[in-house]
């Protein structure tokens, strides 16, 4: 932002005023009225910026110069296609001699004639023939050599500086489409890169070091920037405020709208002239009313909190790019504001995107755990008993298949523990469901405490449950068993509306065998828990 301070500093007007009078003459022919037709015409303020619009034709200047060499005419606009400087020469009143361009150093090395109108003048009287297809708006410096030279530096200097955060940012956000894998970052580097090609064209810094570039072939690779950065932005839109799935109705016009952003290119080239740079104007405005709805109807519809950073870059820009189309089109003044201000604009908004888009991967992110988390939370629901809080029998039948193939494939030990409730019916009869409710609860918190946190505990049904032991044989299922009747049966269940009440459990264990299946191996621990409710209960059976 300095280098643009410095750049309005030296950007307002030099030696002018009394020193140099301009006079707008009455006359569209190609060649140069007769000297007696001088004097008509519309006095212009040489002091300040000057905006003739668009013409068709060849505008002519009156210049009468009384400031002491040496001096430079300059004319700030490297846009205009035909500048000729013509003087009365000391001959005679009807004869005008053509004054040549300077010679100027080029940023890329050597020197040539000035690729921008710059003039060496002394007092006199001059004609300025200007020509374009580009508007004529300039500003019409009489300085010094050192002056035009710091002038030079100044401008430079800016727009290295724009330059530099440009290409900065494009890399950054390269890197992140690589780490990231989000096409908003591909249409973003693309919308950024065109408007920087477009500004180095439009600012003519490609004469620097390409001398023999035209006028024309400079104009259709400018407009040719600007199309691909419009259809970029309009992509870049669409990802970045996800109108597929968000804005259907959006999604539909913004191909539209990009589709005409780039018929720009193929009319930049086939068809040059006022024809081209109206067309430009009007899809830049379409451009930038696209921008501002999408963008204003994700924030008042769809609620997107990341569209308000966006909304800010897009105002940002359009400001600057209103008041530079405007000015182009001879509509409002021509000064640094309309001049620069849509390249400024692009400054800021190119920061403010990507401020955009970290607070968009914010929220997806944020979105994407949410999403995660809820489910988790469905899965959990899915495999969990509501009453007891312990794993339910979906959840057993598919993690015991899976810890079956398991310990076949790699031979790995494998033991489980069936358990049942002595005497459930009459405890509920006597006690009511409430309290047999809670002695379920009671028997898994016993159950949870004495496995390992890999150990599955499971309800098998009403009041059986079981115990997944991987890497476990039978000998620790035994001991795991036996220490979970001890615990139920020294551990009474305590209760407001009831005495302690002291449960027994009857349990049957078994390891996995060189092929069984999960069937085989429920059947034999149910067998053994059979076998101990036969024997008496409250007691651990093993099958063997």
């Amino acid at each position: 932002m300095a280098a643009w301070l410095i750049a309005l500093f030296l950007a307002l007007p030099g030696l002018a005023g009394a020193e140099l009078q301009l006079k707008r003459l009455d006359h569209h022919d190609p060649h140069p009225p007769p000297v007696h037709l001088l004097p008509a015409g519309q006095v212009l303020d040489a002091s300040r910026p000057i905006n003739l619009g668009l013409s068709s034709r060849p505008v002519w200047l009156h210049l009468e110069i009384s400031a002491p060499p040496p001096r430079v005419l300059h004319l700030d606009n490297p846009l205009l296609h035909d500048v000729r400087l013509l003087r009365v020469d000391s001959a005679g009143d009807l004869h005008w001699a053509p004054v040549p361009r300077r010679t100027m150093a080029r940023l890329g090395g050597g020197s040539s004639e000035a690729w921008r109108p710059i003039f060496d003048v002394t007092p006199g009287q001059y004609l300025l023939r200007i020509e374009s297809t580009q508007a004529l708006r300039f500003d019409l410096r009489l300085q010094s050599p050192e002056a035009l030279v710091g002038d030079w530096r100044a401008f430079t200097l800016a727009q290295g500086l724009f330059l530099g955060l440009v290409l900065a940012l494009a890399a950054y956000n390269t890197i992140l489409l690589f780490r990231l894998r989000d096409a908003s970052y591909l249409w973003y580097v693309g919308f950024i890169l065109g408007l920087a090609g477009y500004f180095v064209f439009q600012k003519g810094l490609t004469h620097e070091f390409w001398p023999g570039l035209g006028i024309a072939l400079n104009e259709a690779l400018m407009f040719t920037a600007l199309s691909l950065g419009c259809a970029s932005a309009m992509w870049f839109c669409r990802r970045f405020l996800m109108t597929e799935q968000r804005d259907p109705a959006m999604d539909r016009l913004l191909p539209i709208a990009a589709l005409c952003s780039l018929a720009l290119a193929p009319l930049a080239w086939g068809l040059p002239g006022h024809a081209t740079l109206l067309y430009a104007s009007a899809i830049g405005l379409l451009a930038m009313a696209s921008y501002l709805f999408a963008t204003a109807r994700a924030i008042r519809d769809h609620d997107f909190p990341p569209a308000r950073w966006l909304l800010l870059a897009w105002l940002v820009m359009v400001v600057g790019a209103l008041l530079f189309t405007l000015a182009g089109l001879g509509l409002v003044p021509h000064h640094f504001v309309t001049y620069y201000g849509f390249q400024i604009g692009v400054s800021l908004q190119a920061v403010l995107l990507s401020l955009a888009l970290a607070d968009r991967i914010g929220l997806l992110q944020a979105e994407r755990e949410a999403l995660l988390n809820e489910q988790a939370q469905l899965r959990l629901t899915a495999y969990t008993d509501g009453l007891t809080g312990l794993y339910n029998r979906r959840y057993l039948d598919e993690f015991l298949a899976r810890a079956v193939e398991d310990a076949e494939r790699r031979q790995r030990e494998l033991a489980v523990v069936m358990l049942d409730l002595d005497d459930f019916k009459p405890f509920n009869d006597r006690w009511g469901h409430q309290v047999g409710d809670r002695a379920l609860q009671h028997l898994a918190y016993l159950m949870q405490e004495v496995v390992r946190g890999i150990d599955p505990v499971c309800r098998y049904g009403g009041e059986e449950f079981l115990l997944i032991l991987p890497d476990r044989g039978l000998k620790e299922a035994e001991i795991v068993g036996r220490r979970l009747l001890t615990n139920l049966a020294s551990r009474p269940m305590t209760g407001p509306c009831h005495p302690p009440l002291t449960l027994t459990a009857t349990a049957g264990a078994t390891a996995h065998r060189p092929g069984d299946n999960a069937a085989r191996l429920l059947e034999r621990a149910d067998a053994a828990l059979y076998e101990g409710k036969r024997a008496g209960k409250n007691r651990l059976v093993t099958a063997a």
